[in-house]
């Protein structure tokens, strides 16, 4: 008789066990790998779950994914609570200034086909609606430019409120003849700028023949199996679609754009995730290459340095930060939050959006790359050289020059025709200023530095497009030559330098402002 002894069994089961993984092919044996080192993010998903709470975000998605393969998609809270809606994986979020890296995937698939180069002067493909520059040669303004935002455009932005405005927006041809100014030379110096990409969207259209958002379905979300994405809420999407919500939490009605290219765009979390594994090249099976490698490495080589940490290339930017090198875009306007973040080295993308302004989407990347990458933020620290302090940037003086003072007069130049302009420096270095037959209104918050005079006035600017709502006027100035001269920008949203003119972004509007020394018999 044998005698059976519970930790005899035990050697024996453990034994049997190893044989029979030694009998399993190898592909069984990867995938068992593959699933037991699959990351645990219950710790991300309790702290989403905290954060919406404490900042009463409606809703949230996220995806990550890597090497290939999605990882991990899911909502959180309700899209719609209106209608009663809870977020999923494939709910669409308002994306914002990630739209702008769709853009550049769009504009580069021309360059691969050679209908276009990235240093072609962008008004070869704007036909007549062509830039103007104030201060060079217009041409001097390429494609790659534009996208890199140094250009030297002005700033122009249109946003538009429900069924009542939507009839308002205006094609982007008069958009361009109306606000497409150049206001520095080309290549000088870094400048987001949102009416850039507006033009390129448009640069799409032109030499595609297709609307942008039927160019941005073809060549990109279709090939790339991004069925949750479109520009606006395309047709049988609308179940899909997350409502934008306010300060106090309120629905915002819904609104469009007079530049899509720049900010149109919904998707999914999942679909970004797709999208950042073709980037990648580590794309999911059945995805189309729709950009060769040269072409996505040209979206992120030779970009132009914005700080020490950060350059802007084609659509996106490239950040070297906590020990490792990625690419991102993110967007923020109201009722949006949204983060696209991809980490070549790692096979790594994160996808997160929320539909409310100020939702924690980079925390939230910053605790998955806690999560999924080695050493994040301690590598960067152990391989830091030691601090040097750089002398502090002196504080801009709060009012104008002493040589500047006196009457100054001169001209604004809008669409619709020039508009008398006056500037009174006084000689405690307050300024006033004037337009048309309006009253003086204290030019506030002055900055002066490196010889440029930037101020905000409660003028109005008497245009059409202007008049649309109540606006601060920004005078952003600098001598040149025997004359102050620069943008003027028309202003309208919340937490403005005049206060809260309206309750959301709705405008910013620029104007050539010119102004020289006035006669000293030239009363105001």
């Amino acid at each position: 008789m044998l005698l059976s002894f519970p930790c005899f069994s035990r050697v024996r089961q453990t034994c049997a066990a190893l044989l029979l993984l030694l009998c399993l092919p190898l592909p069984c044996l990867s995938l068992l790998s593959a699933h037991a080192a699959e990351p645990d993010f219950a710790p991300v998903r309790e702290y989403i779950r905290t954060r919406m709470q404490e900042r009463d975000v409606p809703a949230m998605s996220v995806a990550v994914a890597k090497d290939g393969r999605l990882l991990w998609t899911e909502g959180f809270g309700v899209a719609d609570r209106e209608r009663g809606i809870a977020a999923d994986a494939d709910t669409m979020y308002s994306l914002a200034s990630v739209t702008k890296t769709f853009t550049a995937v769009a504009l580069m698939t021309l360059v691969q086909e050679g209908r276009i180069a990235l240093d072609d002067p962008v008004n070869r493909h704007l036909g007549e609606a062509g830039l103007h520059s104030w201060v060079d040669d217009a041409d001097a303004a390429t494609i790659r430019h534009v996208a890199n935002h140094t250009s030297g455009l002005g700033t122009a932005e249109q946003f538009f409120y429900g069924e009542s405005e939507r009839a308002l927006i205006p094609p982007m041809a008069q958009s361009i003849q109306r606000y497409g100014h150049l206001y520095r030379r080309a290549g000088e110096v870094h400048e987001y700028n949102n009416f850039g990409y507006g033009l390129l969207g448009h640069v799409v259209e032109r030499v595609t023949g297709q609307s942008y958002g039927d160019a941005l379905r073809t060549r990109v979300f279709e090939p790339l199996g991004m069925r949750h994405s479109s520009i606006d809420i395309g047709p049988g999407l609308e179940r899909h679609a997350a409502a934008r919500y306010g300060g106090k939490r309120e629905p915002i009605p819904f609104y469009g754009f007079a530049e899509p290219g720049a900010a149109a765009m919904y998707a999914s979390a999942p679909d970004l995730a797709r999208f950042g594994l073709f980037f990648l090249g580590r794309p999911l099976p059945g995805q189309r290459e729709i950009l060769d490698a040269r072409h996505r490495a040209a979206m992120v080589e030779n970009a132009f340095r914005t700080d020490p940490h950060a350059r802007y290339g084609i659509g996106l930017e490239v950040i070297d930060d906590g020990g490792y090198r990625w690419y991102e875009h993110g967007g923020s306007m109201s009722g949006v939050s949204a983060s696209l973040t991809m980490v070549p080295s790692e096979g790594l993308v994160v996808a997160v959006l929320g539909n409310v302004s100020g939702a924690p989407v980079a925390q939230v990347r910053e605790r998955i790359f806690q999560q999924l990458l080695p050493g994040w933020r301690a590598q960067a620290a152990a391989t830091a050289g030691p601090a040097t302090a750089s002398a502090p940037r002196p504080a801009p003086i709060g009012t104008a020059p002493s040589e500047w003072r006196g009457d100054w007069s001169g001209t604004l130049h809008t669409y619709e025709g020039p508009v008398p302009a006056r500037l009174r420096v006084l000689e405690d270095g307050r300024a006033l200023f004037r337009l048309g037959d309006q009253l003086w209104s204290l030019l506030d918050k002055v900055e002066v530095e490196d010889g440029r005079l930037r101020g905000y006035t409660l003028s109005q600017v008497p245009t059409a497009d202007a008049r649309r709502r109540r606006h601060a006027l920004r005078v952003d100035l600098r001598l040149r030559g025997d004359a102050l001269a620069g943008e003027a920008m028309a202003w309208s949203g919340p937490k403005g330098p005049a206060g809260v003119l309206d309750p959301y972004f709705v405008f910013a509007l620029n104007h050539w402002l010119e102004l020289r020394r006035a006669d000293s018999g030239d009363e105001g």
